[in-house]
């Protein structure tokens, strides 16, 4: 959704462009999360996660469970500084439908994230245009945009909590993955995407693949590309809360 701007516009483009947040996806595990899909009742320790709500941005995305498999809340974990989070098993993934959500072409992921295993190709978010790999067919990070599977030349850590991120700038046309706020695996050739729109999943086959299974305390979607020193702080930040 792009907005104009215009001489005279004030205080009114300013209104205007607070209504469309660069912020577009923040899930957090201890907030939204209940255990039916019309969230009515509140998930606790050990249910099994229907419905997970976005919060903060303004937007009204929610994410739901695929077939009958769902994500378990694990309450106050100490590898998550206490906090709420999501164990994703085999098939415990959530879907959301975003169409019409978002116009940009420069996107910023980010995954506050324990992998417990990695053994076969593991999705971090999947959409209609772009797919994310925690463990792709090389082993490695990666992400196959409109054109072709971009793979980074580094793994992601397992056993321990770690902040993830990818941007994709389609300015530059680069495509960059960092870990605990320092890019790794070099850069990556992105080819922009049109509007990602349509049925996404978020930590599919993160767990529909044999062996894999990952906790997610929180996992955010910017519309722009950030720098690295802008990752740098958020993932600070992100490593403070959790």
């Amino acid at each position: 959704m792009g907005i104009g701007f215009g001489a005279g516009l004030g205080v009114a483009a300013s209104a205007a462009a607070a209504a469309v947040p660069i912020l577009q996806i923040q899930l957090r595990g201890d907030a939204g999360v209940y255990e039916d899909d019309a969230a009515t009742d509140p998930a606790e320790a050990s249910d099994l996660v229907q419905r997970w709500n976005d919060t903060d941005t303004g937007q009204a995305s929610s994410w739901y469970d695929v077939g009958a498999t769902y994500p378990t809340l694990v309450t106050a974990d100490a590898d998550f500084n206490g906090h709420d989070i999501l164990y994703f098993f085999t098939g415990g993934s959530l879907q959301s439908s975003l169409t019409g959500m978002s116009a940009a072409v420069s996107h910023t992921f980010f995954w506050v994230i324990y992998f417990g295993a990695l053994t076969a190709d593991a999705h971090l978010f999947d959409s209609p245009n772009l797919t994310i790999w925690a463990n792709d067919s090389a082993s490695k990070l990666g992400f196959q945009d409109s054109t072709a599977l971009r793979s980074a030349s580094t793994s992601p850590p397992t056993s321990a909590t770690t902040v993830l991120a990818l941007v994709l700038d389609a300015v530059g046309g680069t495509g960059q993955f960092y870990q605990a706020g320092s890019a790794v695996g070099g850069s990556l050739t992105y080819d922009k995407l049109s509007t990602i729109t349509g049925t996404c999943a978020l930590m599919d086959s993160v767990t529909t693949d044999g062996g894999n299974n990952a906790w997610l305390g929180e996992f955010r979607w910017y519309d722009e590309a950030k720098s690295a020193a802008e990752v740098a702080t958020i993932t600070t930040a992100l490593e403070v809360t959790y």
